[in-house]
């Protein structure tokens, strides 16, 4: 996983957490659904920007470990929608946007993660070679 239950821990207070995360009300933060968040979030990450960097990463950038945080938190807070603050819609959103930046090259994870070179096919014909042209389609 890109961030861990002390990460969240380290950004929600307790009793909040607890209000997220304590189904059964024992007091216990349930770490299957943190976990079960985090997941999420790092299949939102994963999805993302997989045809830019190999994931899943072994080692956890410091910009994936917080965008995984703050997605986690909102998919905490998606439990409880009346709880949920702008602040918490905001930092989801910035992070969604953050990820589209990333997967689209405008920002870097930094200089000891590359981009993967996939290699994709490539266009072998120009457009004068064009087998069905607007023309050749007009009668269908």
């Amino acid at each position: 996983m890109y961030c861990s239950i002390s990460d969240i821990e380290n950004h929600l207070n307790k009793e909040t957490l607890l209000l997220l995360a304590d189904d059964d009300k024992n007091g216990i933060i349930d770490d299957e659904i943190v976990e079960a968040a985090i997941r999420h979030s790092d299949s939102i990450i994963d999805s993302f920007i997989r045809n830019r960097f190999s994931v899943p990463f072994s080692l956890v950038p410091d910009l994936i470990r917080t965008i995984s945080t703050d997605l986690a938190i909102g998919n905490l807070f998606a439990r409880c929608p009346l709880i949920a603050g702008n602040v918490v819609r905001e930092k989801y959103i910035d992070a969604i946007r953050t990820l589209s930046r990333l997967a689209d090259g405008e920002i870097e994870l930094g200089a000891d993660i590359q981009p993967v070179k996939r290699n994709l096919p490539e266009s072998s014909s120009s457009p004068e070679e064009k087998l069905f042209s607007h023309n050749t389609l007009e009668p269908f």
